[in-house]
């Protein structure tokens, strides 16, 4: 699997240009310090923060059907909100879509796009999650 890299990508809009390309390779690792992108058409949205200035690193990903959001740290510690409005945030419009089967990362986390959902994790934890209509289930 070819990994591309982000770097060119990170002035205006991070990684915007490579998702948007269905041609991109199966990877997108990000070197910029944003990675945003709709998980999958199915409605789930997600971000990953890497050296974002006085944000955490984190993995971020909610759902409005049905409401729940999951956030996880460079720990692979994550902190679930289910089945609730104070669930929802409001994702920007001009987010790209991850087609199913491509994946994103930075820095430590890396997010996989499926059919039925989005499993992220961090490599050094070997830990993430998967968000899905059935809910935010831990793994690793």
């Amino acid at each position: 699997m070819t990994v591309a890299s982000a770097a060119t990508s990170c002035n205006a809009t991070p990684c915007k240009s490579l998702l948007a390309n269905p041609a991109t390779t199966t990877a997108i690792r990000a070197s910029c310090p944003l990675c945003r992108f709709f998980g999958t058409r199915a409605g789930f949205n997600c971000e990953i923060n890497y050296r974002r200035g006085e944000l955490p690193d984190a993995a971020y990903c909610m759902s409005v059907n049905p409401p729940q959001h999951v956030s996880m740290g460079a720990d692979g510690e994550l902190s679930i909100c289910r089945d609730s409005v104070n669930c929802l945030s409001n994702p920007p419009f001009d987010q790209p879509i991850l087609p199913f089967g491509q994946s994103a990362g930075a820095g430590p986390f890396n997010c996989q796009s499926e059919a039925t959902g989005v499993t992220c994790t961090v490599d050094s934890a070997g830990r993430g999650f998967v968000i899905s209509s059935a809910g935010i289930e831990p793994v690793g």
